[in-house]
């Protein structure tokens, strides 16, 4: 069972991408720093205000924020490659049209759906970890963070 996860007060104003979850770790990208994210419980964050828009930690043409020895995978609004299906045959399916962000399973069918509100349009970025216990939504203006239940 996939549940949201309730993310605390406004990260940033806009973001411009976010990694593929290593484990419940996620490295967020916005025009005023870097942010690290623990999605495990308790939800915690790290901002490093000394970092604006990724600094020259972050290669565009790559799509890899190399931060505090980490090579995170970005994805958002210069591309990059999402984890889209994760080990369970389980898949993230966005209907941009009605705001919707699907996991669906084997056979096609739903089970997690949850709507969003986009205020841009410009682009979305959405990946599962590297296990598939977590799965991320982010667009300019919103970020939403899933975690499965045993």
């Amino acid at each position: 069972m996939w549940h949201k996860i309730e993310i605390p007060g406004n990260i940033a104003e806009r973001f411009i991408g976010i990694s593929v979850p290593i484990s419940s770790k996620v490295a967020l990208i916005s025009y005023e720093c870097v942010h690290l994210l623990d999605l495990s419980s308790p939800f915690e964050i790290f901002n490093d205000n000394d970092v604006p828009e990724g600094g020259t930690h972050y290669d565009k043409d790559l799509e890899i924020l190399s931060y505090k020895g980490i090579n995170y995978s970005i994805v958002g609004l210069y591309g990059g490659i999402s984890i889209l299906e994760n080990q369970e045959g389980e898949k993230i399916v966005v209907d941009t049209k009605k705001e919707c962000f699907y996991i669906r399973n084997i056979p096609n069918e739903p089970v997690f759906e949850f709507r969003y509100d986009d205020m841009s349009g410009d682009w979305f970025a959405a990946t599962f970890s590297d296990d598939g216990k977590y799965a991320v939504l982010c667009l300019p203006y919103g970020l939403y963070a899933f975690e499965k239940l045993e």
